[in-house]
């Protein structure tokens, strides 16, 4: 399950990087 977390973040710093 801390994976499922690991994505998240990773999916937020992606988001705000991009952005």
């Amino acid at each position: 399950a801390v994976q499922l977390v690991e994505l998240l973040r990773a999916a937020e710093d992606y988001a705000t990087g991009v952005r």
